[in-house]
């Protein structure tokens, strides 16, 4: 018996509540309903606006709780929280004695090889891609995704199998896990961010540092300079390694010191999977900037256009700022 049949096994008695009946839930519930699980699908949108999705789930043979009070019913035995729910939502189905977990905690415990983390609050996806590409470049196989990328469900089902998973982790995500173990666990920074979403900066960073809880002496903690009062704080039991801006490799295309900063964490990360300097140096020249973010889009007449529309927050802009030995025009 495979470890998802197991996991998926130990659901057979149990009735299930899936909240959120978007685009990366779809292969969970599927998963879910193709092993005779019972599910239940609450989702604040009514059936018109699920669309098609209503008819496939309908399909599938799942019950609904929708509408404005999709989350007033919450009682199943399991329960696999969304992102984008705080977990203050779901504290009397906890109460009530529901398992809060998710489709992330589901992909952990059946994943069999090493997990790469990276968690920050700007440079994720640039780092995470980088990681990626760097592993590759060297030979993995490699799957990519958390934040990004394929839906874990989806990964699951594929039956593909990966030397190495990567992994974007927002605070959203990090914030109930309880069960991840990434052999390296990277934390880029930590800025003022979702505090719309999060009490307030203790619960974000809180939610943060998860990454590095259950981690051991035999995995790899890659911080940047200046964390160590942090990590003493939260006691990270992992191998500490910490980085700056380093001019290691001088022929990326990346721009800015912080790229300077998200090169040389990743290649940390890597190096810790034998991949050699001289193998990283080739990915990060061969890597282009992800679209939206500090993206070259064409220079004309002298005047250089830049397109980083996911730059989101002060901290982000004024690090794209200072990326720039030019007169800027915002």
């Amino acid at each position: 018996m495979t470890a998802l049949e197991q996991y998926l096994g130990g659901l057979s008695d149990k009735r299930v509540g899936v909240i959120g009946a978007g685009v990366s839930n779809m292969p969970l519930i599927r998963m879910l309903r193709a092993s005779g699980v019972r599910v239940t699908v609450h989702d604040k949108k009514e059936p018109t606006e699920l669309g098609d999705g209503y008819a496939t789930l309908a399909t599938l043979g799942v019950d609904f709780v929708l509408g404005e009070h999709y989350l007033d019913a919450l009682d199943e035995d399991v329960i696999f929280r969304t992102p984008g729910v705080h977990p203050r939502f779901l504290e009397k189905a906890q109460a009530g004695g529901s398992e809060i977990t998710s489709e992330m905690e589901l992909f952990f415990a059946v994943c069999p090889c090493p997990i790469i983390g990276i968690t920050g609050s700007d440079g994720k996806t640039t780092t995470t891609t980088l990681v990626s590409e760097i592993l590759k470049h060297a030979g993995y196989t490699v799957h990519l995704g958390g934040n990004i990328g394929t839906p874990l469900s989806e990964y699951i089902l594929s039956g593909e199998k990966a030397d190495v998973v990567v992994l974007e982790l927002s605070s959203f995500q990090l914030q109930t896990c309880s069960t991840l173990h990434p052999r390296v666990g990277i934390l880029l920074n930590i800025s003022e961010n979702h505090l719309d979403f999060h009490k307030d900066m203790d619960e974000y960073i809180s939610a943060k540092m998860r990454l590095f809880a259950n981690q051991t002496e035999a995995d790899l903690a890659v911080l940047q300079d200046g964390m160590d009062e942090l990590a003493g704080k939260y006691g990270i039991k992992a191998r500490k390694i910490h980085y700056a801006e380093s001019e290691r490799f001088p022929d990326m295309q990346l721009m800015g010191p912080h790229n300077r900063c998200n090169a040389e964490a990743a290649w940390l990360a890597c190096r810790e999977f034998g991949v050699t300097e001289e193998a990283a140096a080739r990915a990060v020249a061969a890597f282009q900037p992800l679209e939206h973010r500090l993206e070259k889009v064409a220079e004309i007449n002298g005047v250089l256009y830049v397109n980083d529309s996911k730059c989101t927050t002060v901290e982000a802009l004024r690090v794209a700022l200072s990326s720039f030995d030019r007169p800027v025009v915002l």
